[in-house]
């Protein structure tokens, strides 16, 4: 969920706490050798 302008109209946000870190999927055995957003941008 993004805060945007709208959902602070209406939402009391409070300040940041804990983040969940983002990733991705690849399949079995990581064949493309995937580690990080650069090696998919290079190697996708």
């Amino acid at each position: 969920m993004f805060i945007l302008p709208e959902r602070c109209r209406n939402v009391l946000f409070t300040d940041l706490i804990a983040t969940i870190p983002t990733a991705a999927a690849v399949p079995k055995g990581n064949p493309k050798d995937l580690h990080s957003y650069e090696d998919i941008r290079d190697k996708v």
